[in-house]
């Protein structure tokens, strides 16, 4: 196997992030189990699935005009940490603040924290090898690899190292399509698109908010959705709007995250990757007075922008320069048509407790989270495992903006219960 990879465009977009700290680009999970994971099999998965996406033991290098992944000796050690603690909560909470070196292999670390009933499993990965999704997958390979290797002791899994690129996307467009979204030139201001949640920002205290919403209540938000026409994801939107009016005093346009992974064949990606752009929900100046009202607005400016191709434009263009220029010229490309928007959203999704199965142990609870943004950038994630969706905000901040924060995932829950209630 090469021991140097080629880097991708979202690669190196998701490396300007941090460079001009907009985020840090390390992804985060955190799940508990019902009982304690065998360590020994947990190492030999581990090890296993760094070799199927090698990856993960490289380091990012930019030399003479060219960056490329090159690939390191990983010791297990140096990915995986395991702590026998009466505290796990207190050690994974710290675990889970820790950032991503791309300068220094590895690019992802696993802490395994137990105390004498069961286990805490915390897991980062840099951004820039992947999404959500891409890391979704990479979790299913692992726990699938540990659950192998205890009927199959010599399993190897694949290698999944192919496919990342952007280009596999653009095949399934026309020609049409293609040179109208490289030409396409967005003239139309979105009204509240300069929003700012307005935080003061400390880079030497990172945070995670966290918001949960039980199984019951998540009931109650989905039968309110369908009685609606509407998704889950334009209910939440809803809310967040109606939150950040209440907070800030302005209506936003959100920017939300959206998984190309839809339109290419399988709905799946050929590699682990990072495959999203950002869709715009715009609902004008006027919110409306009731939850109601401004969920009919959300669901008809997201219909409306999801059936215009225009929304990949900044992605064929990222390809385009990263196909024909020079490395530097598209990186000098990338920072003029990626502005990342101040205040965004993004729905992670569903992660699925069969494709995150251990043995025979149970994953009681799960949550995934992104980077940790730089003030005054705010994002809110969500993720939902069996039925209970996890709302979370990460920062590098002060205690006051911990606290304002906190208020907002305090008012964005009160919202929540106008959709549990039916409100119209």
């Amino acid at each position: 196997m090469s021991d140097k990879f080629r880097v991708e465009a979202f690669d190196i977009l998701q490396h300007l992030f941090e460079v001009t700290k907009v985020n840090d680009h390390t992804l985060h999970f955190k799940a508990q189990f019902d009982s304690q994971i065998d360590l020994d099999c947990l190492k030999k998965a581990v090890h296993l699935t760094s070799e199927a996406f090698p990856l993960v033991c490289c380091r990012f290098t930019e030399i003479g005009g060219h960056a490329r992944w090159v690939k390191e000796q990983c010791d297990i050690n140096s990915i995986l940490s395991f702590i026998e603690t009466a505290i796990p909560e207190e050690n994974a909470e710290q675990f889970m603040l820790q950032k991503i070196d791309a300068f220094h292999a590895p690019q992802l670390k696993i802490g395994l924290f137990r105390n004498k009933e069961r286990d805490t499993l915390c897991v980062l990965i840099n951004h820039m090898l992947c999404d959500a999704a891409g890391f979704k997958d990479f979790l299913s390979l692992l726990s699938s690899t540990y659950t192998r290797l205890f009927l199959e002791p010599n399993y190897i899994p694949l290698s999944v190292i192919g496919g990342r690129e952007v280009n596999a996307l653009m095949k399934s467009y026309s020609k049409t399509d293609k040179r109208r979204m490289i030409l396409y030139k967005n003239n139309k201001k979105l009204h509240g698109c300069d929003a700012n949640f307005a935080c003061e920002g400390n880079l030497d205290n990172p945070f995670i908010a966290v918001k949960t919403i039980s199984k019951e209540r998540f009931q109650k938000i989905k039968t309110y959705a369908k009685a609606q026409h509407a998704t889950i994801n334009d209910v939440v939107l809803t809310a967040f709007i109606r939150t950040f009016y209440t907070c800030q005093g302005s209506v936003i346009s959100v920017p939300c995250t959206m998984d190309l992974r839809k339109f290419m064949p399988n709905h799946k990606a050929n590699g682990i990757c990072n495959l999203v752009t950002n869709v715009i929900c715009d609902i004008g100046i006027e919110m409306g007075n009731t939850f109601g009202e401004t969920l009919f607005k959300v669901k008809k400016a997201m219909d409306k922008a999801k059936t215009d191709v225009a929304f990949l434009s900044p992605i064929a263009k990222l390809n385009l320069a990263y196909r024909h220029l020079p490395y530097r010229a598209t990186k000098y490309i990338v920072k003029k048509v990626f502005s990342n928007p101040t205040v965004a959203f993004t729905n992670i999704g569903i992660l699925d407790p069969t494709h995150l199965t251990f043995g025979n142990t149970t994953m009681v609870s799960a949550f995934m989270t992104g980077s940790i943004k730089y003030a005054p950038y705010f994002q809110l994630a969500l993720s939902t495992f069996r039925e209970e969706m996890t709302f979370s905000v990460n920062l590098r901040g002060t205690s006051n903006d911990y606290e304002k924060i906190d208020r907002f995932l305090t008012v964005l829950d009160h919202e929540l219960i106008s959709a549990e209630q039916g409100e119209l």
